[in-house]
Order: structure tokens, then sequence, then C-alpha cells
């Protein structure tokens, strides 16, 4: 073991020469630096010839003197002769102004003017004696907003004979949109109101204009359908009231389940199989309820063919039924059993 450590020794000696050696960083070629700099004497740069004046007048397209337009100068070739300069002078009350200084060579003149759209050409400086230029033809003036008028508009909506003891009109509402070919600086805007019990309406204040009028249902108000009517009313403020008779039936009916007993919290849903909304989808009308007695009734709703469909638990049922103007329908509902399943 003793005889061992010398070898150890030395061998750890070795080694740590051998680190140092290939440790060491390879020495710097020094010619890689050994780089010689020539430089060209730059050519000496021209100045351009200054001292040049511009004068002139600017008229109107009529020829009268334009004070107070502002001329701008810019070259139409940047850097070709020199710096691009950028000049601007406003004329005096005889439309006269001046621009000393200036480099020859071809410019860009933009002429512009509260009176008249800009305008822009182009020059030569120097120029032969003063120059006369105008201004570009002035705008058509702005068409006047006609005259606003506004007078009040009273109405009252109402139902088809059949059905007057049966509804409230509270609520329904008036949509009154301008026609398409109202003026569009006329004032006239949607406007909206809502009736009473008795279908009566008034707006104070509604601008005199042709309008589309169409009437949604209290659960629709602020939206866009479903129109219970339809019309085209010009207002002129001479004391006419606006007569609207709705073309809509009403439904209702009564869920039971065996044996006879009323079938209360069913869901009624109504679609309508003649009127789709604008992504084409069927209309939807809200759900109705079956009360203590297993009755539900809707809305007024307009002319058409409908899909109810009532659900109770596990039992669903369809009826297709039609809406006629002035009628009221009792849908013949089937009994609904809520734990069959079945139709």
């Amino acid at each position: 073991m003793r005889r061992l450590v010398p070898w150890l020794a030395a061998l750890v000696l070795l080694a740590t020469v051998l680190a140092w050696k290939l440790g060491r960083p390879a020495a710097l070629d020094e010619s890689l630096f050994d780089v010689t700099l020539t430089q060209q004497p730059m050519e000496p740069l021209a100045l351009p010839v200054h001292g040049r004046e511009l004068a002139g007048r600017i008229t109107t397209s009529a020829g009268r003197p334009a004070a107070d337009a502002l001329v701008v100068l810019e070259r139409a070739k940047p850097f070709e002769s020199g710096p691009a300069p950028l000049r601007g002078e406003y004329t005096d009350e005889q439309g006269a102004f001046r621009f000393e200084e200036l480099a020859e060579g071809t410019y860009r003149v933009v002429l512009q003017h509260a009176s008249a759209p800009p305008r822009s050409f182009t020059t030569s400086v120097p120029a032969e004696g003063e120059v006369t230029w105008a201004l570009a033809e002035p705008l058509a003036p702005i068409e006047p907003m006609p005259t606003l008028a506004r007078g009040a508009l009273t109405g009252r909506v109402t139902l088809p004979a059949g059905l007057a003891p049966r509804a409230d009109l509270a609520g329904h509402e008036l949509v009154l949109a301008p026609v398409p070919e109202t003026h569009p600086l006329a004032g006239a805007a949607v406007r909206r109101v809502a009736c009473d019990a008795e279908g009566r309406f008034a707006l104070p204040d509604l601008v005199l204009a042709d309008y589309e009028v169409r009437v949604l249902p209290p659960w629709a108000s602020g939206g866009s359908w479903p129109e219970l009517a339809r019309a085209r009313c010009a207002h002129r403020a001479d004391g006419t009231e606006l007569a609207l008779e709705l073309a809509v039936g009403t439904l209702a009916g009564t869920l039971v389940e065996p044996p006879e007993r009323a079938l209360v919290g069913a869901l009624v849903r109504l679609t309508s199989l003649s009127a789709r909304d604008v992504l084409g989808r069927p209309q939807l009308w809200p759900p109705a309820v079956t009360d203590a007695q297993g009755r539900f009734r809707s809305g007024l709703l307009p002319v058409g063919r409908y899909l109810l469909h009532a659900r109770a638990g596990e039992g669903e049922q369809d009826v297709e039924v039609e809406v006629r103007a002035g009628q009221h329908l009792e849908v013949p509902f089937a009994p609904l059993d809520p734990r069959s399943g079945t139709r």
C-alpha cells in the first residue's frame, strides 16, 4: 500500500499538468488585425442656387381676388437638386403672395381656401414675371334641412268584434317608423307608444311625415315581432285619429290527467307554422302554464297555423290548430298522463 502512494501522487501531478495545457487559450493571430484603412476623398457638395423669387396673385374661379388663400410650395422631385423645402404663404386682401430665396427647379403648388377644395399643379422657378392662379370651383352649397314641423297624433287600437269582451289591450305597443322614401334630414325617427286598456294612444309631438305602423304584444315591447297589425299613416296634424283593427284570435284549453283530474303546472309551448323570424326559424311565443283548474290561455295571436306542445312530467302531446281573425278557439287536448311517457 505504501508503494502505491508515490505512483498515485505522480499520476495526480501529471493529470494536473495536462489539464492546464489543454485549457490554455490558443494564441491569437495578430495578422487578423493588421488592416489598413484607406479613405477616399469626398466630392464637395453642390449647394443649390437660391435667391430666386416667385410672386403672383390668387383669384377665385370667378376671377375675384382670393384673400387668405394658402399657397404651399414643395419640390416636385424631392432631393433631385438639393434639399426639399416646404414653404407656405397666405395671400393678402388683394390675393397677392411672394416667395423669396427659392432654389431653381420644379415645384408642386397646392392652393387651399375655405371656399373651394384644394387644387394642385406644378410650376417652374424662375418664372417669367408674376403668375396668376385660380382656385378650384367652389363646393356645392349644403342642402338646407327641411322645415321641422310637429303635431299630435292620437288614435285607438281595436279588436275584432268576437274578441272585444275577452282581451285587455293595456301595454300593446305601436311602432311608427318613417317610410323608406322619407327625406333623411326630415327629422322623422322611429317612435314607440303604448296603449291603455281600451287601446288608446297619443303622441303629442310627432314629426309630420308618412309612417309605417306596426302593433306588438306587451311581451314583445321594444322588439320587432310578432306583428299583430300593420298600416300606413300620413301624419299631417289635421286632427285625424289613427284607427287600427287587429287581425288576431285567441286560444285556450284545459289539460287533465286520468281520471279527469285537472293537470296543474303543465307547460304549453306555442310555435307558429305560418311565420318565421329573420333567420328562417319558426317563431316561438312565450309558453303558458296551466293553473289550478288545468286551464291555459294565449295572448292575441296573428292569423295562421300553430303547433301546441303540452308537456307534464314524462307525458307529451302535440296539437295543430288554426287561428282565425276574431275567433276564440278551445284547443281539444286529450288526457295527458305525466307518468306514462306517451303522447
